[in-house]
């Protein structure tokens, strides 16, 4: 498993609403209006408006060399950095 499916995967695995769309930009996006609200009180949430990008998401994130960009105010795309 390369370092994008383990980033993939962890956040998966923490209840983040991750998913590849091919039709998008990026190697994965998250879903930021899919956000559980038990996620939400620990903290994991997304808010283009605010421009508010949780730090635990972007310090996993930075851990396999990635970021992302807002695709749209719904979606953010990953990528290699």
């Amino acid at each position: 498993m390369n370092r994008i499916e383990k980033a993939f995967e962890e956040l998966k695995s923490r209840g983040l609403p991750v998913f590849k769309y091919e039709h998008t930009s990026g190697y994965f996006q998250i879903d930021t209006e899919r956000f559980s609200f038990s996620k939400m009180q620990e903290g994991y949430y997304l808010d283009y408006y605010d421009q508010y990008f949780n730090e635990n998401i972007e310090k996993l994130l930075n851990k396999y060399d990635l970021y992302y960009e807002w695709e749209n105010p719904a979606v953010v795309s990953i990528h290699d950095q």
